[in-house]
């Protein structure tokens, strides 16, 4: 996905590219890309929002608890001040083990424009003890801002994934 848009308010339009550079069990990711166009001997400047930049704003957003029932198990998703309640489908303590706390982020990553806005997705997942692949319960979302050469990420809001 390609779009032009002036996305940090400098009265010059950037090119937004979004390539999507993995898939597979449990994952899909896309990259982000803003192309400032320039002059001619410096047509465009590539900026990306490498995937360290985004996990560690996403980390900092997010917290994630465990709430055991007997067999089964609910969590809390705390997203800033916003905590949602999250049911986990299908899931026995006996049959898939413990819960690991630290949620999984990075695996399903998209991004889109919305009005000029460009909008992170990011799948919210939970892994087990007994099991590799997470399961995923839902989708965070935050507003990208690009401000020279820089990324960062804001208004961060969850959806829970119909079951």
């Amino acid at each position: 996905m390609m779009k032009v848009h002036d996305y940090d308010g400098d009265g010059k339009d950037e090119l937004s590219i979004v390539l999507y550079v993995g898939s597979g069990t449990g994952y899909s990711v896309e990259q982000l890309h803003m192309l400032e166009i320039g002059k001619e001997e410096a047509p465009y400047r590539d900026n990306e929002l490498k995937e360290t930049d985004y996990l560690d704003q996403v980390d900092q957003a997010v917290q994630f608890k465990v709430i055991p029932d007997g067999d089964k198990a609910s969590g809390e998703l705390t997203v800033g001040s916003e905590v949602y309640p999250v049911s986990l489908p299908d899931y026995s303590l006996s049959e898939f083990g413990s819960i690991n706390e630290n949620l999984v982020l990075g695996n399903i990553v998209r991004f889109s424009t919305e009005n000029g806005t460009m909008i992170a997705n990011f799948g919210v997942g939970y892994t087990c003890a007994n099991f590799v692949s997470p399961v995923f319960f839902g989708n965070l979302y935050a507003n990208v801002r690009y401000m020279d050469g820089k990324f960062s990420l804001s208004d961060f809001r969850f959806t829970e994934d119909e079951q």
